[in-house]
């Protein structure tokens, strides 16, 4: 999936919730994302992220332009984790919302 999303340039939301990505889902759509311009909304709920996943989506989220809402809750990372996230975001002017 993280290898089509660049062609789809105009995708305004993608809904991944509850489906098993896990850190290498979450490390491969990191790295498709900042090619995604117009994507606004993304969920990631109870997807089994782990600190690896998590760390790949922040140091994602400052190239990603339009992104005003990330949800995130119930998946397996740290405190640590969500800090570096937290901390991404203030990088990411754009997002509004952050579900940890």
């Amino acid at each position: 999936l993280a290898g089509a999303l660049p062609q789809f340039p105009t995708l305004q939301t993608l809904w991944l919730s509850d489906n098993s990505i896990g850190g290498d889902g979450a490390a491969a759509l990191a790295g498709a994302l900042p090619q995604c311009p117009a994507l606004q909304k993304l969920w990631l709920d109870s997807d089994g992220i782990g600190d690896d996943g998590a760390a790949a989506l922040a140091g994602a989220l400052p190239q990603c332009s339009s992104l005003q809402k990330l949800q995130l809750a119930r998946n397996t990372f740290s405190e640590s984790a969500k800090e570096a996230l937290r901390d991404a975001k203030t990088r990411c002017p754009t997002l509004t919302e952050l579900e940890l």
